[in-house]
């Protein structure tokens, strides 16, 4: 599975989705081809990706599907386009890049679902949604490119949490333990087959340490099972 078809197993038939850095516009030709919505609002700070993104929609003659936004993030957004979406993706980008859209963020817009995919500090992300009334109600792991992947469906319902978790446990999905210990398993494979064909001598504690919180939580998983 590829980055792409993650984000799009995540959404549901719908009316729009708003893609925030959209790059050369891969999901909106991927939804609207599946028809998995009516409509795309592709929204990048940058120039010259929005102009690919818009030949490529030309190419797949989806573009008349499409609004393509030169933005940064949602700032404002709602004044550029009326359009309310279902579902808000933010993939590709760094963890303080996401969380700054979210920040962002028009009220009007926090009704919707949000697809967040970093690629990096995951457990940053994990614990500042949970620290500032997002709820992650899915999430789906995967490997591309030799590369781990935790993509989060998340919604915001102004709940925050009163807790403090182990950062391993944000690493690891902690509040959403029953949908996240089968990805366990596959995060398992992974570090253990990163460690062995890397040799990583420096990162085996950090590893190791991972490795055991995961073994512990499948152990429990089985336990309760039997």
């Amino acid at each position: 599975m590829n980055r792409i078809d993650a984000l799009v197993k995540l959404i549901d038939r719908c009316q729009c989705v708003f893609d925030v850095g959209s790059d050369h516009a891969l999901l909106s030709i991927s939804l609207l081809s599946k028809r998995k919505c009516q409509h795309v609002i592709n929204i990048d700070n940058k120039r010259q990706p929005l102009q690919i993104g818009i030949k490529n929609l030309k190419k797949y003659h989806l573009l008349s599907k499409t609004t393509n936004i030169l933005n940064n993030g949602l700032k404002q957004i709602t004044k550029k386009t009326t359009l309310k979406p279902s579902y808000i993706v933010c993939s590709g980008l760094g963890t303080k890049t996401i969380i700054s859209i979210l920040k962002t963020c028009d009220k009007n817009l926090l009704s919707s679902k949000f697809i967040l995919l970093t690629h990096k500090d995951v457990d940053v992300l994990r614990k500042w949604l949970d620290f500032h009334g997002f709820v992650i109600k899915k999430e789906l792991t995967f490997v591309d490119n030799m590369k781990f992947y935790q993509v989060i469906l998340a919604s915001f319902s102004e709940s925050k949490s009163k807790t403090k978790a182990n950062s391993y446990y944000y690493f690891f999905g902690q509040y959403n333990k029953q949908i996240c210990l089968d990805s366990w398993e596959k995060m398992l494979h992974f570090y253990k087959n990163k460690i062995i064909r890397n040799n990583l001598h420096v990162y085996n504690s950090k590893y190791k340490k991972m490795l055991l919180i995961i073994n512990m939580q499948l152990s429990k998983k089985n336990k309760n099972e039997n």
